[in-house]
C-alpha cells in the first residue's frame, strides 16, 4: 500500500520527537549537548538536516525556519550544534524509519546490493580518500558507498561507506546481511509463523 508523502514525513518526524525524549545514546556529551533552550535544539537540527537539499547552508536555514523567526540561526550555529550528534543519531533513524515490513506470503523476500563512489571536496590530506589528479585538475576525495535495498517494498534497509582506498563490496555486503533483521509475520492465534531468509549473492561491479 502506497503512504502519501504527509503520512512518510509525519512517520519520520516522529522518530526524531521519539529520540528528543532521551538524546543521551545520539550526542557526543550528554550532560551538556543540547540542554540550552535554543532555535537549534536537537529536534530542530536533526529535521533540518534530514531535510536538506543542495543549498548553502545560509539557505536552508532560511528555508527551514520560513522567515517567521525574528532571528535566523547563522550557519556556524548549525555547524556547532550538528558536531555534538553521533553518527548512531542518523543510523537510529535510518533503521528504524526503514524497518523491514512483513515476509512475504511464501516468506521470501528478494534484496539487492551493489555500489558506487561518491565523489566530495578534494583534500589531499585524507590519504584514503584522496586519489591522485588524473583527469581532475587537482585529484579527487571520495567514498564507496554500498547499499542493500529491498525490491518488493521498494526501500533501502542499509548501507555501508567505506574510503575509496579501503571499499570491499563483498564484505559489505556481508556485514549488511549479517545486521538484516526479518520481522515474521503472526498467525491469526497470536503465534510466529516461520520466515526465512535465502540470499544468492551475485558479481558485483
Amino acid at each position: 500500500m502506497l503512504r502519501s508523502p504527509e503520512t512518510v514525513k509525519s512517520s519520520l518526524l516522529g522518530i526524531v520527537s521519539d529520540m528528543a525524549k532521551d538524546i543521551s545514546s545520539f550526542v557526543r556529551n550528554p550532560a551538556t549537548d543540547f540542554t540550552r533552550d535554543r532555535k537549534l535544539n536537537f529536534k530542530n537540527t536533526v529535521s533540518l538536516i534530514l531535510s536538506m537539499g543542495g543549498q548553502s547552508l545560509n539557505s536552508e536555514l532560511i528555508d527551514y525556519f520560513q522567515y517567521v523567526e525574528p532571528e535566523i540561526p547563522t550557519a556556524s550555529a548549525l555547524i556547532q550544534q550538528s558536531d555534538k550528534l553521533l553518527p548512531d543519531a542518523l543510523s537510529y533513524i535510518f533503521h528504524h524509519f526503514n524497518d523491514p515490513p512483513k515476509a512475504s506470503r511464501n516468506g521470501f523476500r528478494l534484496l539487492a546490493a551493489d555500489g558506487t563512489d561518491i565523489n566530495f571536496t578534494s583534500n589531499p590530506l585524507l590519504e584514503d580518500y584522496y586519489q591522485k589528479p588524473g583527469r581532475s585538475n587537482g585529484g579527487i576525495c571520495s567514498v564507496h558507498l554500498n547499499a542493500l535495498y529491498e525490491l518488493g517494498s521498494r526501500v533501502y534497509t542499509d548501507a555501508v561507506i567505506h574510503p575509496c582506498h579501503a571499499k570491499d563490496e563483498f564484505r559489505a555486503f556481508c556485514d549488511m546481511v549479517d545486521r538484516y533483521r526479518i520481522r515474521r509475520p503472526r498467525t491469526p492465534s497470536g503465534s510466529l509463523t516461520g520466515a526465512s531468509l535465502t540470499l544468492t549473492p551475485l558479481p558485483m561491479s
